[in-house]
């Protein structure tokens, strides 16, 4: 595929992904309905281009993809809840911190080689974390709760990627998308019912969940997964970088949520160390 077409490929990505907080934001039930109806929706759209080429996946991958779908949700879970305790942009900052937690994960189980400029990155991402908490905890203690439960949707976010990286080399984009999203969907259900929700939602809250199945999912997630054949992983990770900043313009404009000056200076210190860190990246994903 011709560099042109990749690139407004991601392009349109980075654009449907910001959208992702702000659909959240807007629906009014709770986080686990959410996120229940976006990945089924989601294994829905994917289902009928299941047919158009086959691949066999072998049990192991199918079994792995599985545990995957299941780190999806508990990323999903967390991320979600956070919108109810902070804002936007610190939120959206912190979920997209995982290309460091990836580094440092590659590094200690799979051996893979840390550059300097890696090392100074993830240096330089946790402290522009440490700031944004400490911000958070002096001026607005409440929205601590929401950067913790980020943080965590970032560290699932990470898991969600380490895991699917040997998967996607013998498995099919819509196979592996549709395994994930649709055991994803299961375990989430699962939760519903457990803690007795109600899953008839209003057809507001409805064409909600579909554009989150819609944009976010299948031209954000899903478009990027396609475009790491044909660039290199770490033209990919510097790419989910425009998802905080389009967010948190969207915020600014639909929500009028302004960052303070100290999660503003965390969150460009946040970016600066994930753009070290991703732009050092060699290897595909």
């Amino acid at each position: 595929m011709k560099d042109k077409g990749i690139k407004i490929l991601l392009v349109i990505s980075i654009i449907s992904i910001s959208f992702s907080s702000i659909l959240t934001r807007m629906s009014a039930s709770p986080p686990v309905l959410i996120a229940f109806y976006r990945m089924a929706l989601s294994s829905l759209l994917i289902f009928p281009f299941l047919f158009i080429k086959k691949i066999k996946i072998e049990r192991k991958e199918i079994l792995l993809s599985m545990l995957v779908g299941i780190i999806l949700a508990l990323h999903f879970i967390t991320w979600i809840t956070s919108l109810s305790y902070t804002s936007i942009a610190s939120s959206v900052i912190l979920v997209t911190s995982h290309p460091f937690f990836v580094s440092i994960v590659s590094f200690l189980l799979f051996k893979e080689k840390l550059h300097r400029k890696s090392i100074f990155g993830i240096i330089l991402a946790f402290s522009g974390i440490i700031i944004l908490f400490s911000s958070d905890y002096f001026y607005l203690p409440k929205t601590l709760k929401g950067d913790l439960l980020a943080f965590l949707g970032g560290i699932f976010a990470g898991t969600y990627i380490i895991g699917g990286r040997k998967i996607r080399q013998k498995a099919g984009i819509f196979e592996y998308n549709f395994i994930v999203y649709g055991t994803s969907s299961i375990f989430l259900l699962l939760l519903c019912l457990l803690f007795k929700m109600n899953l008839e939602v209003s057809s507001k809250e409805f064409t909600i969940f579909l554009l989150m199945a819609i944009f976010p999912t299948l031209l954000g997630h899903f478009l990027f997964t396609f475009c790491i054949k044909y660039v290199k992983a770490a033209v990919i990770s510097v790419s989910f970088l425009g998802e905080p900043i389009g967010s948190s313009i969207l915020a600014t404009i639909l929500f009028r949520e302004v960052p303070g000056i100290f999660s503003m200076v965390g969150g460009v210190i946040i970016l600066l160390g994930i753009y070290l860190v991703a732009s050092s990246e060699v290897k595909n994903i």
